[in-house]
């Protein structure tokens, strides 16, 4: 958050050290940002999504209740 990211309800997703999102990008509650995945600037992560090792390209949005694993998500 202190570098530009905004969470929705920031207490109710979980977001492990090794993930890197970019700033502007907006993160709505009840999210799973797990292992090596990498998010760039002014991406929307919908709720109830789970991201494991995934990259999700600048600008791209993820839909509501979207479940990744090992992928490239371009805008």
């Amino acid at each position: 958050m202190q570098e530009g990211v905004i969470f929705i309800q920031p207490q109710t997703s979980y977001v492990e050290s090794t993930v890197q999102i970019g700033s502007g990008t907006v993160v709505y509650p009840q999210n799973f940002l797990v292992g090596k995945t990498t998010i760039g600037s002014f991406a929307v992560i919908e709720p109830n999504c789970f991201l494991q090792d995934t990259t999700v390209e600048a600008g791209a949005q993820i839909k509501f209740g979207t479940h990744i694993e090992k992928a490239i998500v371009r805008e």
